[in-house]
């Protein structure tokens, strides 16, 4: 009876040193494989404000902030006034293959897939929308992955970023009223800036890259100014600087490794 009783006694403590060992590995491989759900924030103050967060894969980190009144109706009664649509199709970023430590592809136990979208609005009737799609980019603050921000002072501002690739990223400031910018990416390690205001009313600002590498930066200071940048290929440059009020500048670059720099300042 006592060998049956220490065998017992074994039997349960070798048991138990299994459980705690296999939940040890589990937590080892969780570390490693960079477990990530999704994270979305919404906060507002104010009166009739909207708000739509969608995502679907894994990692995406999505904030919207709004300060004010009446800040809804993206075109109808089932839009949004601030939205952040992020996306993972499931298919390996082909750059990942060759470098797996490159940032975003899960090599250094971050995690391997998502987004960053952040809109922040302060004031009334103003609009934004972040649309991301794409694979193998990193957390807020950390990788060089997809990242989105679109930050609004003001009244009645419209803001638009649609980023379809890796590694992306495209940030959308306007302080003033009735300004609009928009930024639109397909492909990867694309950067895009758009300064409006500081105060000022009536800016618009387009930057369109369809390619790899392309930078665009675009600040209008002033009234009614105009901006536009089309940039199909990869590797290119282009920055446009405008103060004053009532200027206008186009920069088109199709092909790679060019470079582009406008400067307007008027009376």
């Amino acid at each position: 009876m006592m060998i049956r009783k220490e065998v017992e006694v074994l039997m349960i403590r070798t048991t138990k040193f299994a459980v705690l060992f296999l939940i040890l590995i589990v937590i080892f491989l969780g570390v490693q494989m960079g477990f990530a759900g999704n994270t979305g924030n919404v906060d507002q103050t104010g009166f009739d404000n909207d708000a739509f967060i969608d995502q679907t894969g894994d990692g995406h980190h999505a904030e919207i902030f709004q300060d004010g009144d009446n800040n809804g109706g993206f075109g109808g009664p089932d839009s949004s006034s601030a939205s952040i649509v992020q996306i993972n199709s499931g298919a390996i970023d082909p750059r990942c293959i060759d470098n797996p430590l490159r940032d975003g592809c899960g090599g250094n136990g971050e995690p391997a897939e998502g987004n960053d979208g952040y809109i922040e609005q302060t004031g009334n009737s103003n609009k934004a929308d972040i649309y991301q799609e794409g694979n193998g980019n990193g957390g807020m603050g950390g990788n060089t992955g997809t990242a989105a921000t679109i930050v609004q002072n003001g009244n009645s501002n419209t803001g638009g970023v649609i980023q379809v690739g890796n590694h992306n990223s495209a940030d959308i400031s306007q302080t003033g009223d009735e300004n609009e910018g928009a930024i639109n990416q397909q492909g990867d390690d694309n950067l895009a800036k758009v300064i409006q205001g500081d105060p000022g009313d009536l800016n618009s600002a387009d930057v369109q890259q369809l390619g790899n590498d392309n930078e665009s930066i675009v600040t209008q200071l002033g009234n009614m100014n105009t901006a536009l940048v089309e940039q199909l290929g990869d590797d290119n440059q282009a920055g446009i600087s405008q103060t004053g009020d009532g200027n206008s500048s186009t920069v088109l670059q199709t092909g790679n490794n060019n470079s582009a720099t406008v400067i307007q300042n008027s009376l």
